[in-house]
């Protein structure tokens, strides 16, 4: 290629750039706008909890609620409480069957009775709720005011909702403190009598500041309209709880939007079936803060049972949890919805980055299939490709589906052309990995560019092109290496002989290896203890955590390579490095594809990969130059 077209290409190519950052920067003010602004989190508390810790104690629950509000709590969850509840004495009430209480007139009748005993103070609205919910009349009975239930037996009502938590209701109201409404399940035709119910408690407890349905199936699935139309008429957002499998969870998210706040909560069931550790339930309450944006925090205390003073212990909790989010940058205070009134951007600008972006990495990809043609070629690629410009620009604009298309190809060809910068066999230096890191920032941010808007930062609609990064663009670097001769034989000439043995084990570890990154890369829960302790100690470090494949497989692979290019080492597997260190890239513009984690976060995240992974790599290489090869030459006479 002549020097003329050579300047030409890298004067356009440095527009082409300027353009894509200067669009990327302007589609991604209104989110960094809403990062900033939006730092309060809320640490609430389970009610049931807070009974159960005055019990072990001796106190009163507004005693130990105010000793947490003390400590940092800001927000209380209260539910309806089902039959399963009730029945292990979860109120001051009875319930149980009618043949329990001794009333002649409840002889021989099947099922559910609630007795509530005289000077109870919630006792008119307990009756008009269940009144409400039942249409149930009260019956005087020598233990209280009875409501004898429309149902065949208690176990009808195991999983579902019978009456509010009043109790938890009055005392938040009591000490000003926001609540966290749970509703429950209802059986199949009383879930309009459930949702009126509902309604009335929402116009009767002013200081309910969210609510979100409890248990396996939403009140009101299928239809979640009638839910989200009281939540709506009451002015009250839904918590969308995050890692749910609860049915009609995603449905009332997308009628609520925008008007929802993410929450993550650990059950108690969950943190016994896991063994979760008391660390790594703060570490896990931390993160998703300050990774994932979530502004609602539920946190528990320990049932272990093995302390002296629960209430304490869990005060100190609490304390360490608000001064971790502290220093993170994050206030604890009572939250509100972060998008509610935001003007945002036309999305032109993330599709013009997006777009340029995708148009100069095909470029780049067939040149660089393509560089024994002459340079008219490379002159008429561009002008072909700006009439393609024109086109694609406004299809992007007007089709989602186009628009979807583009943003995982975008993201394939970017770790494609990141990862060929980097690994060029000419120049195994320092600058190719800026380069290499450059092109991958960049790409990440016209895609986060393209998909900053609401909907995906609050997960309603899901960018699905992770896993095609994972797959895609380690099959082209391969045929890229093959096409140009990178890879000592073609694919022809490897598919033509018999393989060798240690191309056999290689290929077994590199497909178990697939396999491994493709079932990690969901939400997977389930890590090594090594690993998890590895996580925590860089979160407390590094406050950032760089990603694994980044900081343990793709930039040391990458000084490795460079490494055994210089010494002319390993001619036939020097592909598995290079697999590697496209896995690595994968990781850099995957970060970018999490939406809903701050964009400052995430560059800083990138740069702490970059330099601990050089590092670990600059290790690697030492340790093999010069203790593990001198070892070999010293012993390999023993071994034959």
């Amino acid at each position: 290629m002549s020097e003329a077209i050579l300047n030409t290409k890298r004067i356009v190519i440095f527009f082409v750039f300027i353009v894509i950052i200067a669009a990327s920067c302007i589609a991604l003010y209104p989110r960094v706008k809403v990062e900033q602004n939006n730092k309060n989190v809320a640490i609430y508390v389970d009610y049931r909890d807070i009974v159960m810790l005055a019990m072990n104690t001796n106190k009163e629950a507004e005693e130990v609620l105010e000793y947490l509000i003390d400590c940092g709590i800001t927000g209380l969850m209260v539910s309806e409480l089902t039959g399963e509840l009730l029945s292990s004495g979860g109120l001051p009430i009875f319930y149980g069957s009618p043949e329990s209480v001794e009333e002649t007139r409840f002889s021989g009748l099947r099922g559910s009775l609630i007795v509530i005993p005289e000077g109870l103070s919630y006792k008119d609205d307990m009756l008009e709720l269940l009144d409400i919910r039942f249409g149930a009349k009260p019956i005087q009975l020598s233990q209280g005011t009875g409501i004898l239930l429309p149902f065949s037996n208690n176990k009808d009502m195991e999983k579902f909702g019978v009456v509010p938590d009043l109790e938890g209701l009055y005392i938040a109201n009591e000490l000003g403190l926001p609540v966290f409404w749970r509703v429950a399940q209802a059986l199949n035709g009383e879930t309009q009598d459930a949702l009126n119910m509902h309604s009335r408690i929402l116009e009767k407890f002013k200081n309910i500041s969210v609510v979100a349905p409890v248990g396996d199936i939403a009140l009101g699935f299928p239809n979640m309209s009638l839910l989200a139309g009281i939540l709506n008429k009451n002015g009250v957002p839904a918590a969308q709880v995050e890692f749910t499998r609860q049915l009609g969870a995603n449905q009332i998210s997308r009628l609520m939007y925008p008007n929802i706040i993410p929450l993550h909560s650990v059950t108690q069931e969950e943190i016994t079936s896991r063994n979760l550790t008391r660390l790594a339930l703060h570490e896990r309450l931390v993160r998703a803060a300050t990774e994932r944006s979530v502004r609602m925090l539920m946190f528990r205390p320990s049932q272990s049972g093995t302390s002296r003073n629960p209430l304490n212990d869990f005060g100190d909790e609490v304390i360490k949890l608000k001064e971790a989010l502290t220093v993170r940058g994050l206030t604890v205070k009572e939250t509100e919805n972060a998008f509610r009134g935001v003007n945002w951007n036309n999305p032109f600008y993330g599709i013009l980055a997006c777009g340029l972006m995708l148009l100069f990495t095909l470029f780049s990809y067939y040149m660089r299939y393509n560089s024994n043609k002459d340079d008219k070629l490379s002159v008429k690629l561009i002008l072909v490709f700006t009439i393609c410009a024109a086109f694609l620009l406004p299809a992007m604009y007007y089709s989602q589906k186009i628009l979807v298309y583009v943003g995982a190809l975008v993201a394939i060809l970017v770790v494609v052309e990141a990862s060929i910068v980097a690994m060029d066999p000419e120049r195994t230096n320092f600058n190719s990995i800026l380069k290499g890191f450059f092109i991958a920032v960049v790409g990440g941010l016209s895609i986060a560019a393209l998909f900053s808007n609401p909907l995906y930062i609050l997960r309603i609609n899901v960018f699905s092109g992770v896993k095609t990064m994972l797959v895609l663009p380690p099959v082209l670097v391969l045929l890229y290496d093959f096409q140009k001769r990178i890879h000592p034989e073609s694919l022809r000439d490897v598919l033509s002989r018999p393989p060798l043995w240690g191309e056999l084990i290689l290929a077994g570890v590199l497909i178990i290896g697939a396999g491994i990154i493709l079932f990690r890369s969901d939400n997977v829960r389930i890590i090594p203890g090594i690993e998890a302790k590895a996580r925590e100690f860089l979160e407390r470090t590094l406050i950032a955590r760089p990603r694994n494949k980044e900081i343990f497989l793709g930039f040391p692979c990458l000084i490795f390579y460079y490494y055994v290019i210089r010494k002319g080492m390993w001619v036939h597997y020097r592909e598995a490095l290079r697999l590697a260190v496209v896995i690595g890239f994968s990781s850099v513009v995957n970060s970018f594809c999490h939406f809903h984690t701050p964009l400052f976060f995430i560059l800083i995240r990138q740069i702490n990969g970059l330099w601990l992974g050089v590092t670990i790599g600059i290790i690697l290489v030492a340790v093999y130059n010069y203790c593990f090869i001198p070892l070999y030459n010293r012993y390999k006479g023993v071994f034959g």
